[in-house]
């Protein structure tokens, strides 16, 4: 019952012997156990004697002892009013009302009994106790120095009054006060553990390690001593010292957490993942109500995707302290991941609820509308992170990426300024020279842009600063450089390889064994794009996966996020494998060189930057690249693989790469199917009677030198009107408008735009249109494969490289030439005849639909593709 003294029964005898015989053969059943005997004859005694002080304490100190403190206080009272002279009384009552959570009572009964006892060290140590369990500091230093005035050999106290001092961080008074302590009884174990906890505080771990050695010396299995041995060690910098020590605490005490999760930090930082969650669950295990543990484990399963169980913990958490906002914010972190975006951005809103002025909140809120592409929503979440942390760099620099999307780069450049003005950042500079402006007002700015950021990419290099991680100190991608219609693309391209080659050195490595045993005799080929979905890469290469030769070849594909549609899941059920990656540019690039692939094939590399900065790496003897129409520039990527039909003469001298072109596109291309109706030009707002010309690409594709054309279309048909898609943003189009007020001048006000639509009304609007022009210099792919399906002909320029050659190339494949303009002058005369002679287009929409089916689901594409790899494969081996 609490710290009491020896009981001895001679100190409570009465007159009546039989009494005192009674009460010593109950005290005896009562230290043996045997409970209801003995409160029977503590019971029977007080039938007798109802005042009887030892008889009153000791029924009371039984049921106190079976778990019944409320029943102790009335008889221990009673005993103390029997005789107020036993120190004993006090002691045991203060520990029944705190048992029962009476603070206030415990607290008073004690002081009551030092008022008349004031050098009674029993009750002195528990007052002292009680203050220190309710944190009550300054009282417990009180009492405690009281106590050692009356009893400076009492180690004990000077202990206790070392352990108040630690706790309010008077590091060097806790130190004194446990020397003391040693000093006094240099043999007590807990003392040394106490006074090497004080130095590791202290920062002093060679002294906190001492300290440890001799508690463990008196106590050889002293398992916080071995466990905080482990911690100095460790911090001390000693990681092999610290991991044996951490083992041992576990072989001793395996039911105690926190050796499991001091080796499980110490392992994460030598990048153990999987060992590190193994002693996470084990630690939950034991301790399956710890909040700490149960949030890093969370978090630990974020880190490794595994979102399900990240959930269960987080949400195990927040069972045991409901709505804590850090909890809930990493519940919406893991929504967020899972890509559950709504789910996320009602959480965030909650968090915010709770606590409105939590950045991090608003910053994750904020990347959930951006990854709806609500960029309003986004810039009034970080402008929010900024009005709470003017200095936060996150939000500075999520908002500088939004306000470039929406194609405001003066705001966004302002952004990174701020970022700037804060400290020398070079990741912040190498951003601002990325971020380039989305539409261009004219096209001598493309060229003012390209020689300002080929100039700062030169002096950035040349400053010999390094980064240490591409992706998550920059993480952006070149895409926009690829429109600007320029045919210095490749050398461009190796100087944008170059510059992160000197800045981020660590994106060369090479797998250490890219040989590998062939079990099944098959090419084992990994696909990798962040875009297998319903997305233009996912329509171009889900036939291919799809209907890939599966004897010959084992498909793995890699992804970096879950989004589910159609077009994933048949992706997903086509694959022998399918890996999410973590998004970690070290982790990933060793995941997928462990793959050992015979090929490892790009559908995209510049349209994700994680995707570009993996391609620095070789993971694979064979590395190609298909699909985003531009050169890498990146020595890595040993082939590209294109469409001779849409290459020019002269298409090596556009590639760093080994050019490889196939006689077909390559494509397995399902035929999209033609909307059941055709909606009526008033439900788009337009004029029935005009002649509409349709170029339905996204703003950023309409390139300055269109202008002319497009002017000189609506000059010289009146009735012509132009409509173009909006695009995800309207300020997109607010640009476009601004630079057609300039080049098209009155006629800007027959230029309309139409929002984003879904893909069988967008698909109608190549059936309403009377003419479908084209975008130049990056001309339709997917679209106008989309167009041919429907037997709607395209005007089109087949510019100098091949990212203006695409309809051109499948033109060729079809041998349709009617609609490929050999200048823009012939673009202007096509597109009108297009729009006003009926007959005519008739005719080629006709042969079209008889032709075109070379271009969709054709199995031949895929087996010359097949055929191209194995040669690959082959020249490798």
């Amino acid at each position: 019952m609490g710290k009491k003294e020896t009981i001895d029964i001679h100190h409570f005898q009465e007159s009546d012997e039989s009494l005192q015989t009674t009460l010593e053969k109950a005290l005896t059943l009562h230290k043996s156990g045997h409970f209801r005997k003995a409160g029977k004859l503590y019971a029977d005694i007080l039938s007798v004697s109802p005042n009887y002080p030892a008889a009153l304490h000791l029924f009371g100190i039984l049921q106190y002892d079976m778990g019944r403190a409320e029943a102790a206080i009335p008889l221990i009272q009673a005993a103390i009013i029997g005789n107020p002279e036993q120190p004993l009384y006090y002691l045991d009552l203060g520990n029944a009302y705190l048992e029962t959570g009476d603070y206030n009572h415990g607290v008073r009964v004690y002081r009551q009994g030092l008022s008349k006892f004031p050098s009674n060290t029993q009750l002195l140590y528990n007052l002292s106790i009680t203050y220190v369990n309710h944190e009550k500091w300054e009282e417990a230093e009180d009492v405690l120095n009281h106590a050692i005035r009356i009893d400076p050999e009492w180690g004990d106290a000077w202990a206790l009054l070392g352990k108040v001092f630690l706790v309010n961080k008077k590091v060097d008074q806790a130190i004194s006060c446990y020397q003391r302590a040693i000093e006094i009884d240099g043999k007590r174990e807990d003392f040394h553990f106490c006074l090497g906890n004080a130095w590791l505080e202290k920062k002093e771990f060679h002294l906190a390690s001492m300290c440890y050695r001799r508690a463990i010396n008196l106590k050889k299995n002293f398992y916080d001593a071995i466990n905080n041995l482990g911690v100095a060690t460790q911090k001390s910098g000693d990681v092999k010292g610290a991991i044996a020590c951490y083992k041992k605490a576990i072989s001793i005490s395996p039911q105690s957490s926190d050796a499991y999760v001091n080796l499980a930090n110490v392992l994460l930082n030598q990048g153990y993942e999987k060992e590190v969650i193994r002693l996470y669950e084990r630690a939950i295990e034991v301790q399956p109500d710890s909040l700490p543990i149960l949030i890093n484990l969370g978090k630990l399963y974020l880190r490794d995707q595994n979102y399900e169980k990240s959930i269960n913990c987080l949400s195990r958490a927040d069972a045991i302290s409901p709505n804590d906002p850090q909890t809930l914010y990493l519940i919406g972190r893991v929504l967020l991941s899972a890509g559950e975006i709504r789910q996320a951005i009602d959480i965030f809103k909650k968090v915010l609820a709770i606590d409105p002025g939590m950045v991090s909140t608003y910053i994750s809120l904020g990347n959930a509308y951006r990854i709806m592409e609500s960029m309003e929503e986004a810039i009034l979440n970080y402008q929010k992170a900024l009005k709470h942390d003017k200095r936060s760099e996150a939000a500075l620099t999520n908002l500088a990426i939004a306000y470039r999307e929406l194609g405001d780069i003066q705001s966004s450049h302002s952004c990174l300024d701020s970022i700037l003005e804060m400290k020398d950042d070079l990741g912040a500079r190498v951003k601002k020279t990325m971020l380039l402006p989305i539409i261009y007002p004219s096209n001598p700015s493309i060229d003012h842009t390209r020689q300002k950021f080929e100039k700062e990419l030169y002096e950035l290099a040349s400053t010999g600063k390094t980064l240490a991680d591409a992706n998550e100190q920059i993480g952006l991608s070149n895409f926009i450089v690829a429109l600007h219609g320029r045919e210095d693309e490749r050398q461009l391209r190796h100087k944008i390889y170059d510059f992160y080659r000197r800045i981020c050195p660590d994106l060369i490595w090479t797998a250490p064994n890219l040989k590998r045993t062939c079990v099944s005799g098959k090419i084992r080929i990994g696909f990798l794009s962040n875009f297998f979905r319903d997305h233009t890469i996912g329509r171009l290469y889900r036939g291919i996966i799809e209907n890939i030769d599966k004897t010959k070849f084992e498909v793995v594909v890699f992804r970096f996020d879950r989004h589910s549609d159609e077009t994933a899941q048949a992706i997903h059920a086509s694959a022998d494998k399918v890996v999410i990656l973590k998004k970690n540019l070290k982790a990933d690039r060793e995941y997928i060189a462990g793959c050992e692939l015979d090929v490892l094939f790009f559908p995209e590399i510049g349209m994700h930057p994680l995707t570009y900065y993996l391609s620095f790496s070789r993971m694979a003897p064979v590395q190609c690249k298909k699909g985003f129409p531009v050169t890498s520039g990146v020595p890595t990527i040993d082939y590209f693989i294109s469409h001779a039909a849409s290459e020019p003469a002269n298409a090596q001298d556009y590639y760093t790469e080994e050019l490889i072109q196939l006689e077909s596109t390559g494509y397995y291309y399902y035929r999209p199917k033609k909307p059941g109706t055709i909606p009526n030009r008033n439900e788009y707002g337009l004029p029935e009677s005009a002649k509409l010309y349709a170029c339905l690409q996204s703003p950023f594709k309409i390139h300055p030198e269109h202008d002319a054309a497009i002017a000189e279309i609506l000059r010289r048909d009146n009735d012509g009107i132009l409509l173009l898609m909006e695009g995800k943003y309207h300020q997109w189009k607010t640009l476009l408008i601004e630079r057609f007020r300039r080049t098209l001048g009155p006629l800007t006000d027959r230029v309309y735009f139409i929002p984003s639509l879904d893909r069988d009304q967008f698909v109608a609007l190549f059936l309403m249109a009377d003419a479908v022009i084209d975008s130049i210099y990056f001309s339709g792919g997917n679209t106008s494969l989309e167009c041919f399906a429907m037997g709607v002909p395209v005007v089109t320029w087949p510019s100098p490289m091949l990212p203006g050659r695409l309809t051109y190339g499948f033109y060729k494949q079809m041998n349709i030439m009617t609609c490929v303009a050999s200048d823009m002058n012939q673009y202007v005369e096509l597109a009108i005849r297009m729009a006003n002679d009926l007959s005519w287009k008739d005719s080629i929409c006709r042969e079209i639909e008889s032709k075109s089916s070379i271009l969709f689901e054709n199995i031949s594409n895929v087996k010359e593709l097949e055929e191209t790899l194995e040669k690959m494969v082959a020249k490798c081996w």
